[in-house]
Order: C-alpha cells, then structure tokens, then sequence
C-alpha cells in the first residue's frame, strides 16, 4: 500500500538544503532517476538522484540551453543517450537550468516547471536585497 507523505514534512531555511529537498521531492514524485540545477556554465548547484547522470548531462546542457529555453527529448552524452526535459531560467540576473533526467512525460514537465518555481524563490534568498 502506498503512503501518502506531506512534501512539506521535510524543510530547511538554509537555501542549499531547501532546494535539494524541493528537487527530491520533485524527482520521487516524477519517479525520475535524477534532477539538477546547474548554472549558466553546466556546474551543478544542486543535484539529486543519479549523480553520473547529472554530471553527464549538465556538461552538455550549455550548449542545448543557448539555442532553447525548453527541451524535452534525448541527449546523447559520454557514450549514452538520457531522457530528459530541461528549462532555462534566472535568479537576480544570473542564468540557471534545471533539469529532469529518467522521463520526459507530462508528469516530468510539470515536476520541472515546480522545480524552477521553487528554485527561483529559494536561490533569490542568497542572493539579498
């Protein structure tokens, strides 16, 4: 039998473990191998899950992330092809993906789409007035 689990049950006011639960929680949720936000340059901020996979992909993200601000398909990376959906987004003026690694359905898309929301909101706490 499935539980029900509150995804609010776990949190955190420091901004880097705040987003790492957001991400899990998206990924359990989406029953994703892995989700990431990385910064403009394909260095991780944050990942969960799959650690391999996040470090093949956010490598090659830069260079997918100039020419869309979404994509959904797969990436072929280090000898491997992912499924994933990625979206372009910034917090005070820096440029951030995030990304969802295992699924590209409906149910990743929106996961991803509450992953920027909140990443946005959480990363802006560092950033200050």
């Amino acid at each position: 039998m499935h539980k029900e689990t509150d995804r609010r049950a776990t949190r955190s006011s420091v901004a880097r473990f705040a987003l790492d639960y957001q991400l899990e929680a998206c990924r359990r949720e989406a029953s994703l191998w892995a989700m990431f936000v990385a910064d403009h340059a394909g260095y991780l901020v944050a990942q969960v899950g799959d650690v391999d996979a996040c470090e093949a992909v956010a490598a090659e993200l830069p260079l997918v992330a100039k020419k869309a601000e979404v994509f959904s398909g797969t990436l072929p990376c280090e000898g491997r092809a992912y499924r994933i959906a990625m979206r372009r987004f910034a917090v005070e003026g820096r440029h951030f993906f995030a990304c969802a690694v295992g699924r590209t359905g409906t149910t990743s898309l929106r996961e991803l789409e509450r992953s920027v929301s909140a990443a946005q909101r959480i990363m802006s706490w560092d950033a200050g007035p």
